[in-house]
């Protein structure tokens, strides 16, 4: 059908025409610009707007070189008060068994006091 050197023109033929499609005509693409304004973001209604926002809910802590959140080790919701913290805490320390798992929940509980006494 084709001779070899036949082939050789035509498939040289084909990748320059894509090397010439890919690197010129498709001239330098930029990325499109966001143009928002705070009256394009929508809230949902009963959510303060970020500029509200009073206080951040979460508390982090390191234990043994990791990062926790205080709230999600002892299983209570972000901004309970210390006394529903401390009866948790509680409970939950009466229930462990492993002396390594009392540390952490310790320290988050610590954690959590001191964020609240910072206020």
């Amino acid at each position: 059908m084709f001779s070899p050197q036949q082939f050789l023109i035509l498939n040289g033929a084909v990748v320059t025409l894509l090397l010439v499609y890919f690197f010129g005509f498709r001239g330098k693409r930029t990325p499109s610009r966001l143009n928002f304004s705070k009256k394009d973001i929508p809230l949902a209604k009963g959510i303060p707007a970020p500029s509200e926002a009073s206080t951040v809910l979460n508390v982090m802590f390191n234990y043994n070189g990791h990062s926790f959140d205080a709230y999600e080790v002892l299983g209570v919701p972000a901004g309970s008060t210390l006394e529903e913290i401390r009866v948790i805490y509680e409970q939950n320390r009466k229930q462990l068994v492993d002396p390594s798992s009392h540390e952490l929940f310790k320290m988050a509980f610590e954690a959590i006091s001191q964020h609240l006494s910072k206020r």
